[in-house]
């Protein structure tokens, strides 16, 4: 005699472990699934070309602009483009 999951009786603990283990694993993978909708997300910033450099920079009123679209970054309102290798192997030039 075979008796299903849901014929259980809510008294018996191994369906109230079996309901914790389910709602867990339900929660972790919504969590999952946010944190890559976060990781594919693109949103348009304004590009500040190649200013990031060793030697005479920029007046920030003269940066020529221009717009691209990128990965989110919480927290990040602009990129900068780097020119050179001066940075490396943090940064790189482009």
């Amino acid at each position: 005699m075979s008796i299903g999951y849901s014929s259980l009786d809510v008294f018996v603990r191994f369906k109230e472990t079996v309901d914790i283990i389910l709602d867990r694993e339900s929660d972790r993978m919504k969590q999952l699934q946010t944190a890559a909708m976060k990781l594919s997300a693109t949103r348009i910033y304004t590009y500040m070309h190649k200013i990031a450099c060793a030697g005479k920079g920029y007046i920030f009123d003269d940066i020529p602009t221009d717009t691209i679209e990128a990965p989110y970054v919480e927290g990040a309102d602009f990129i900068i483009g780097v020119s050179g290798n001066s940075m490396e192997p943090t940064y790189y030039d482009g």
